[in-house]
C-alpha cells in the first residue's frame, strides 16, 4: 500500500511541480506548496490517512528520520505531533496533545508518557525507537493486552486463546516486516 501511495504522491508532485514535501495546515494556509494528509488539513471532516499513516516511508525523506526534540518545529513535529494524539497521549490537564508543528513542553511530556508506557528510557525526544514504536504503537498494545488476558488465565487459557494470541502477534509481526523492520540481508535457504 506504501508503494503505491508514494508511486501516486510522486507521480503527481513531478505533474504539478509540487515539492514532495509534508506540510502542516498552517503552511497550507500560508501558502505553502507540498502534500498534506486529509486529516490534518480538514479535521473535522476527514480522518485519512490518519495518524498511524507513515509518511516518511511515502515521501521517502532522509530528514524524516532526524530525531527532534523540544523546541523544533515544522511539519516533521506536526506528523509525529497528530500521532500522539491519536494515542492519547496529553500533557497535564488536557484530555488531547493540541495539533501544531512546535515541540514544546506539552509534546515533551506526552513523548516522554509514551516512552514511559512502552517502557523506552524516558528522554522526551523523538528517536528512532520512539518512532518505530509509535508507528506500531496500536498493534503493540493491543498484542500486549492479549498477552496479558492470556497469561492471567490458568495454566494458559484455551487452545482457542491460544490460536487467538498466536494470530495476534502474527499479525504484528507482519505489519513490522510490511513497514520495513525486520528484514535481514541473507540469502533465502
Amino acid at each position: 500500500m506504501y508503494r503505491n501511495t508514494a508511486d501516486w504522491i510522486d507521480e503527481k508532485c513531478r505533474a504539478h511541480n509540487i515539492p514532495k514535501t509534508l506540510l502542516t495546515r498552517s503552511q497550507v494556509d500560508a501558502g505553502a506548496r507540498g502534500v498534506i494528509g486529509h486529516d490534518l488539513l480538514d479535521p473535522t471532516r476527514r480522518t485519512d490517512p490518519g495518524a498511524a499513516f507513515d509518511w516518511a516511508a511515502v515521501l521517502e525523506e532522509d530528514d524524516m528520520t532526524d530525531d527532534l526534540k523540544r523546541d523544533d518545529s515544522g511539519p516533521r513535529v506536526a506528523f509525529w505531533r497528530a500521532r500522539l494524539r491519536w494515542w492519547n497521549f496529553a500533557p497535564l490537564g488536557e484530555d488531547k496533545l493540541p495539533l501544531g508543528d512546535q515541540f514544546d513542553s506539552d509534546m515533551q511530556y506526552a513523548v516522554q508518557q509514551f516512552q514511559k508506557r512502552v517502557g523506552l528510557p524516558v528522554s522526551g525526544v523523538i528517536n528512532e525507537e520512539t518512532r518505530t514504536l509509535l508507528i506500531f504503537e496500536g498493534s503493540t498494545i493491543e498484542a500486549i493486552k492479549r498477552i496479558s488476558a492470556h497469561d492471567a488465565k490458568p495454566h494458559g487459557g484455551s487452545s482457542s486463546d491460544v490460536a487467538n494470541l498466536t494470530a495476534s502477534l502474527s499479525e504484528l509481526r507482519t505489519a513490522y516486516n510490511d513497514h520495513g523492520h525486520g528484514k535481514t540481508n541473507k540469502p533465502d535457504s
